[in-house]
């Protein structure tokens, strides 16, 4: 953040997100806009307290972070530090029973997202992997809309500096088939990046193909086989059937004779 002064105005130009416990930003922009007084927007948002003048006491206690183990500052003006010697840059410095000072690599300007690339799913049903490369650690969740006017957001994950790899299953999230918008999302307390829009699609499933019937042969009657005799007994029947009949005509031959 930036401060000036303009004849009896302070102008403060600073960026960021908020802490979401206080004010909100886009709405003190508002009531800035229609002309409500400083005093009167704290008194909206912390319960009619308003500021009252104090004289300045000789020290004054700023706290850089909560809950962290280490922070790292770089300074635009003189710092003194008692009883340790600072070092010069930027500047890590670590909690416990006393402040520890050490240097540390500069601060990003700005949280940026580079090298995006997204390899989609591997077959009808699967996660897609998302690629993208993070200048400082942040918070990365997904933002999606999809057909039917679905829209969702991931959990956020913790993610460092450096190549990243994020992977996202629109089946495994209960999504049905179709084309998805998706945009990661980087937050890391100050800065907000998003990326293009990625489409990535869910197709739907192969149909699987009908089991085919097969059409039943027609089959002989009950006993048919049975009363039908083989092929190759024909010519026996019949030589059967010729010897039976020359039988019959030689035994009334003799007969005839006899009498």
């Amino acid at each position: 953040a930036t401060v000036r002064q303009e004849g009896d105005q302070v102008v403060i130009n600073g960026r960021g997100w908020g802490h979401g416990v206080g004010m909100v930003q886009w709405g003190l922009k508002g009531k800035a806009e229609r002309g409500m007084s400083y005093r009167d927007m704290l008194a909206y948002y912390y319960g009619g307290l308003r500021p009252v003048k104090r004289p300045e006491p000789d020290k004054i206690r700023v706290g850089l972070a909560v809950n962290l183990e280490e922070v790292t500052i770089e300074r635009n003006g003189n710092v003194m530090v008692s009883g340790a010697a600072l070092p010069d840059g930027p500047v890590r410095v670590t909690g416990g029973p006393a402040l520890g000072f050490a240097p540390s690599d500069p601060i990003p300007e700005r949280l940026r997202m580079e090298k995006l690339v997204v390899t989609p799913p591997p077959g009808p049903a699967g996660p897609a992997t998302i690629n993208f490369e993070l200048s400082a650690p942040a918070l990365v969740h997904l933002e999606y809309s999809g057909p039917a006017g679905v829209r969702g957001v991931t959990p956020e994950e913790p993610r460092d500096r450096g190549l990243q790899s994020y992977s996202w299953d629109p089946a495994a999230a209960g999504l049905g088939p179709g084309r998805y918008e998706v945009t990661v999302v980087a937050a890391d307390g100050v800065d907000r990046v998003r990326s293009q829009a990625l489409e990535i699609g869910l197709p739907s499933p192969s149909p699987t193909p009908a089991r085919q019937r097969a059409s039943p042969s027609p089959t002989a009657p009950a006993g048919a086989a049975a009363s039908r005799p083989p092929l190759w007994l024909w010519p026996l029947a019949g030589a059967g059937l010729f010897l039976a009949a020359a039988a019959a005509a030689i035994y009334l031959i003799r007969r005839r004779v006899s009498r």
